[in-house]
């Protein structure tokens, strides 16, 4: 019985994209840009069942707060290289 109210205190909870847009107040798609760029770590149950730590959202909070996010490990699908 002990060992399984120790058990339960180390029980993450999980966040969806919804949950923490709602908490920073951006959109989902924001989220999932941090979560692909590496800047929040997500735990990937799925290809489509995504979920963020607690822990991992408030180390994310923590950093940018701070002004130390790690870099971002892709590209903006957006930028265009012309060449120019």
């Amino acid at each position: 019985m002990e060992t399984e109210t120790k058990d339960l205190k180390y029980q993450e909870e999980y966040l969806t994209y919804e949950d923490v847009a709602r908490i920073l107040q951006v959109d989902p798609k924001t989220v999932e840009n941090y979560v692909l760029d590496g800047q929040i770590a997500a735990v990937h149950f799925t290809k489509k069942n995504v979920r963020i730590t607690r822990s991992a959202f408030e180390e994310f909070v923590r950093l940018a707060a701070t002004g130390n996010l790690p870099p971002r490990r892709r590209e903006k699908s957006s930028q265009l290289s012309l060449g120019f």
